[in-house]
């Protein structure tokens, strides 16, 4: 479902073609990484984004609030809601 995100820059019909292809084999897990090499082979702009945000890998030592700005960080670099006129309680969530 994320893949097919209005919040995500571009045409999501690849992703979602891949994330249908996806659930008909069963798949349910994915690393970061994966995602990344099967956005990279259908061409997707997130591909990217997404390798640089692997490259630095997460601590399991980070405090519950440092991992929420880091996946904030993600988001950023995913290109989340770039371009996307938001609603008020979209706007408030995002800021939050």
């Amino acid at each position: 479902m994320l893949l097919r995100s209005r919040y995500l820059p571009g045409d999501s019909s690849p992703r979602a073609a891949l994330e249908r292809a996806w659930a008909e084999e069963g798949r349910r897990h994915f690393t970061l990484g994966a995602l990344a090499l099967a956005l990279d082979r259908i061409g997707d702009a997130q591909a990217s984004a997404l390798s640089r945000r692997v490259a630095r890998r997460c601590s399991c030592a980070w405090s519950p609030r440092e991992f929420a700005d880091a996946w904030r960080r993600w988001l950023d670099a995913a290109g989340w809601c770039d371009g996307i006129a938001l609603d008020a309680p979209e706007h408030a969530a995002r800021g939050a």
